[in-house]
């Protein structure tokens, strides 16, 4: 246990919540390492804030509370998360932004009720066709990753309206993202992208030009 007041500090928020059945815990900017297992056990949890910590992993038992709505893992260590995070079905807001994620796994796609969704600053070089089962989803945030396209699939998110992905290495946009009628911020700056006007322009949407995506911007 790489820093012991951390962790004490930790179990006795976590034990105050249970006495209290708790619906939110904080334990951010503890610099954790690691999260003590009784977490499992705050079964009225809805709210859990793990941001700013220095973890390499999502134990098992985060994955045990299952009446989570949001989840903020921001800004820690993760390389990866457990497919048992499929299992956060009421899951509607999710942040993994700051992290060391090459991948996702498939039980993110699971997660239907999600409406928001922070993956920026991470080493994704892509994002899974899966992207296309979130119908709910009205935040994307994919900017400072490593994707060099995105798939067709990103055009099924109807109810999107804020798309980030902004310093990546795209090359290419599927044109299923004129599809998605609600979007009103989709940016695409400092992108290798040549043809990102004329496909803005099927969107039909010419202000977006206006906005966060202007020419010098690639």
């Amino acid at each position: 246990m790489a820093n012991n007041k951390a962790y004490k500090t930790a179990l006795k928020r976590i034990e105050d919540a249970y006495e209290a059945n708790a619906e939110f815990i904080f334990l951010d900017s503890l610099e954790l390492t690691e999260i003590p297992p009784e977490i499992g056990k705050l079964k009225y949890l809805k709210i859990l804030w793990l941001k700013d910590n220095d973890l390499p992993h999502l134990p098992p038992e985060v994955c045990e509370l299952t009446s989570l709505t949001d989840l903020d893992l921001y800004n820690n260590h993760l390389d990866e998360l457990p497919e048992g995070i499929g299992s956060l079905k009421k899951l509607t807001n999710l942040s993994l932004a700051g992290n060391n994620l090459t991948k996702l796994p498939k039980g993110l796609f699971e997660l239907k009720h999600l409406t928001i969704l922070y993956l920026h600053n991470n080493r994704l070089t892509k994002v899974p066709q899966a992207i296309g089962q979130l119908g709910e989803l009205r935040e994307l945030f994919l900017s400072r990753n490593e994707l060099v396209a995105v798939p067709a699939e990103i055009g099924k998110l109807s109810k999107l309206t804020h798309l980030e992905m902004s310093e990546n290495n795209l090359e290419y946009l599927p044109r299923e993202l004129a599809n998605l009628e609600n979007l009103t911020t989709l940016d695409l700056r400092k992108n290798p992208l040549p043809i990102a006007e004329s496909i803005l322009r099927q969107i039909k949407r010419p202000y977006l030009l206006q906005s966060v995506v202007s020419k010098g911007s690639f």
